[in-house]
């Protein structure tokens, strides 16, 4: 693990019910990253609206529940004073775009240091459109050939092609948090990335990384999902619908409080239209519903929410990619059987409820168990704030610069008469 920050460090995710933290510290001597504490301090149930498709609209609250969550931290022996903070950006502010650039060669031969000048002088210039401030960006080559591989320096091939992911936000919109951090902490934030990215970082192990998979987070105002392939993040987006909008579908559909259909969705919520369901009735609060009715009106809006997921990652060409399985999380990916409608809608590709990877990123807990589906987002931010960001740490881009300094070494020695 690439430790890049040393010392305490404490991540943060301001969501639709809440704020998360979690305090983290890299042991040098074992190589591990220990999460120590992490809590959620809870908005007031009086206060509507606090954040809403991943923006803060009462900043006063958030405040308050942030300044909450980190004196949980201070009161369970985690000293604050000289502490890292991470960040992480969502919401429909921020925008995804990839860049390809391909290059071909009359015939087979050696990459060489000019086609990397290319490739840096073509991705130095992407930037991010005016008023907004680049979150997360990560360049990669590829060979392209009988199969999707990384490029390195002296191989041989016909083509390849140089990739950009590029994730921005609104710069008003990330300065807000930027200094609410600041004020609050006495520290300006030391690293922050787009709330996808670090959520699949958490839950992937380098397996499911290489071959293939997607990670859906369904919030309760937004979800998100991230596809890795090949070791690194290929795509990220924020889709403004969550487990708020399925409640308020029940309540509009069967005449109710949202209040009531957001109960009715934690106890009855089932994502598939069971047999026999019409001929069933379900009681709350004096009240019978038919169980059909809950059933139809909650698979139609998943189904709508997962079939868009799929759509945006064939417009960008990248379904194929998934070759290992489908990861779900967040509060969402708990109604009852979901994992049988993503399937359905990805034509039976295999889909599972995410877990940490705690092995795979040298991380273990110290003290109390942490929820895959509540903590995933600032898990996955720690581990990239104490690696520096990318999970790997030789992307293709990186790969062709060692090599090419590998190269100029050997020389050095050869000339200095060394072996």
């Amino acid at each position: 693990m690439n430790n890049n920050y040393s010392g305490l460090s404490v991540s943060i995710e301001i969501g639709a019910h809440g704020v998360k933290v979690l305090a983290a510290e890299f042991d040098v001597d074992r190589n591990k990253l220990q999460f120590i504490s992490m809590h959620e301090a809870l908005y007031p149930t009086d206060k509507f609206d606090v954040v809403m498709r991943g923006e803060i609209h009462d900043s006063e609250t958030v405040e308050t529940a942030l300044k909450n969550a980190l004196d949980y931290l201070t009161a369970h022996d985690c000293d604050l004073s000289e502490a890292h903070y991470y960040f992480v950006v969502t919401g429909n502010t921020t925008h995804v775009s990839m860049k390809r650039f391909p290059h071909s060669f009359q015939e087979t031969r050696r990459i060489e240091q000019l086609d990397l000048d290319h490739v840096k002088e073509e991705l130095s210039h992407l930037q991010a459109n005016p008023g907004t401030e680049i979150i997360y960006n990560s360049p990669r080559v590829w060979y392209i050939g009988e199969s999707e591989k990384r490029i390195i320096l002296g191989q041989n091939c016909r083509s390849f092609v140089q990739e950009n992911l590029l994730v921005y936000a609104d710069s008003q919109v990330t300065n807000n948090i930027y200094e609410m951090i600041a004020a609050i902490t006495a520290h300006n934030p030391s690293f922050l990335t787009y709330s996808p990215i670090a959520t699949a970082t958490a839950v992937l192990d380098e397996s499911a990384r290489r071959k293939g998979s997607l990670v859906i987070n369904i919030g309760d105002e937004v979800t998100e999902f991230c596809l890795f392939h090949n070791g690194i993040c290929n795509y990220a987006e924020t889709i403004i619908v969550g487990v708020k909008h399925i409640a308020n579908d029940l309540s509009v559909g069967l005449g109710i409080e949202y209040n009531l259909a957001k109960e009715i969705l934690i106890k009855f919520g089932n994502a598939l239209v069971t047999a026999g369901s019409s001929e069933v009735q379900v009681e709350i609060d004096g009240q019978h519903f038919r169980k059909d009715k809950i059933q139809v009106i909650i698979n139609l809006r998943l189904k709508e929410l997962i079939a868009k997921v799929k759509t945006m990652l064939e417009g960008e060409k990248l379904l194929q990619k998934i070759g290992h399985a489908v990861y779900l999380t967040g509060g969402g990916a708990q109604i009852t059987e979901i994992e049988f409608l993503v399937r359905e809608v990805f034509q039976n590709t295999p889909v599972q409820q995410a877990k940490l990877e705690l092995n795979s990123h040298q991380v273990e807990i110290i003290g109390e168990a942490l929820n895959a589906n509540t903590f995933s987002t600032v898990a996955g931010l720690a581990i990239m704030g104490h690696t520096g960001g990318d999970q790997d740490e030789d992307t293709p881009l990186q790969m062709l610069i060692n090599g090419f300094k590998k190269v100029i070494d050997r020389f050095k020695q050869f000339f200095k008469g060394e072996k």
